[in-house]
Parts: C-alpha cells; sequence; structure tokens
C-alpha cells in the first residue's frame, strides 16, 4: 500500500481497506500452509508478526500454524466487517465487538478463536463461542454480484464531475497493489477479491464526491460497501 498523489492532494490507501487486505492475504497464505500447498520458507515471507495466544503465548505464524493444526484447525476464514455490520461473525458479544472494532478478522474452525489485527502488526486470539456465523454466499455469488457492481458504479461516475479530492483517490485506486496469492489458489478467489476492493472504495468515492457537492447519493451505491466487504470476506476464505 502507498501514498498517491493526484490533482493537488495526495490520497493514501483507506485504513480499513489496508487492514482488509493485510487480514485476507494472511487467510489465503494460512491455509496454503494448512493444505500443504506452499512451504513453510515461502509462506514465512507473507506472515509477519506474532499470534498471541488466549494463554498468552506468542508464537510466529508458522508456528501458530502447527498449533492450530493440533487443535484441529483445518483451516480459516476472513470477516470483513464495519459497525452494524457483524454479518458473519460468532460470539460471545465482546468478542464481536471486538472483531468490529478492528474491523477485519480471522475465524477459525474447530479451536473457535477470532484472531485480531493489532496497531503493533501482531495477532491477538480471542475464544469464540462454538457457534459458526452467518454464512456469507459462495465465491460464484459474490463474483455475481460484484460484477453487476461494477457496472453500476461505472453508470454513477459516467454522470459526475469529479474533484480532486476524488481524482486523487481513484489515482491512488489505479496503482493499488494486489496481494500477492499462494501456490494453488483459485485463480477465481484473486478476481473476486480485486474486484470487491474496487467496488468497496470506489463506492466511498462515490459517496464522498456527492457529499461535497451537495448532491444525495444513489440508496443502491452507498449499499455496494457492505456488499463488497461480504465478498471480500467470500474471497479471502476457504
Amino acid at each position: 500500500m502507498g501514498t498517491y498523489g493526484g490533482g493537488d492532494r495526495t490520497m493514501t490507501v483507506p485504513d480499513e481497506i489496508q487492514r482488509a487486505l493485510r487480514v485476507g492475504a494472511t487467510s489465503w497464505w494460512v491455509n496454503a500452509v494448512l493444505a500443504g500447498a506452499a512451504p513453510g520458507d515461502v509462506a514465512a515471507d507473507h506472515l509477519p508478526g506474532l499470534v498471541i495466544f488466549p494463554d498468552g503465548e506468542r508464537m510466529s505464524w508458522l508456528s501458530a500454524v502447527g498449533r492450530l493444526r493440533t487443535a484441529g484447525v483445518s483451516g480459516v476464514n476472513t470477516r470483513v466487517t464495519e459497525a452494524g455490520d457483524p454479518a458473519g461473525l460468532p460470539g460471545p458479544v465482546e468478542v464481536t465487538r471486538a472483531a468490529l472494532a478492528a474491523g477485519s478478522v480471522l475465524t477459525t474452525d474447530g479451536s473457535r478463536l477470532v484472531m485480531v489485527p493489532t496497531a503493533g502488526g501482531h495477532w491477538g486470539c480471542l475464544p469464540a463461542s462454538p457457534t459458526h456465523g452467518e454464512p456469507l454466499g459462495t465465491l460464484a455469488e459474490a463474483r455475481s454480484l460484484m460484477r453487476t457492481a461494477m457496472a453500476e458504479l461505472s453508470a454513477e461516475f459516467s454522470g459526475l464531475d469529479p474533484d480532486d479530492e476524488a481524482l486523487a483517490s481513484v489515482a491512488a485506486l489505479r496503482r493499488l497493489v494486489d496481494p500477492v496469492p499462494p501456490p494453488g489458489l483459485e485463480p477465481r478467489s484473486a478476481d473476486v477479491a480485486a474486484t470487491a476492493v474496487r467496488v468497496w472504495w470506489m463506492s466511498r468515492i462515490a459517496a464522498g464526491l456527492s457529499d461535497r457537492r451537495g448532491l444525495s447519493c444513489p440508496p443502491q451505491v452507498r449499499g455496494l460497501g457492505p456488499l463488497a466487504r461480504r465478498a471480500l470476506s467470500v474471497a479471502f476464505s476457504r
């Protein structure tokens, strides 16, 4: 990620999108290691930070993957959410709140953990309830939704006269670097993730521009953010 210029402004990738990309890439690589598709020495470069388990033990991601496997975890899932949109998150309430505050987290099966990224680049593990979060749909459904969303956004942008801030955001979006996929990842997952990030960001740009112009942003455009976050959750999960 980075800082990009456009017009007379400089824009950065929004924090919540950076976190979503970091969490999603971690999910891809952890699942690749768990499945034996990625060797540890290759995956290590894509799994920075320490994992802090509920008992206080800290370990590298590769060691943590071994502990998760021993605990019965066969995979992890990404959940990209925001306040008022807890879809896919398990309980209890305090864990859900922590996950919503973080915006993007990993959930595990088997050992019932929610793994929350911290400001220091590490991951804190919280014990979750045994109930599974709300299903978010299939990759095929997410792909179809994001294609429709891109068409809606293209039509919306064609009727707007962008200001310097919008132009700077679009320039930053065009330079966005997608996460490196691990070996064996289904190409559709990477494609849906890339499209969903762009739908999410573009819907923010359109809404912000409408607000600055004193215009009413169509509800369907504002509603694309939650759809994009769910599509990201699906694309970054097993």
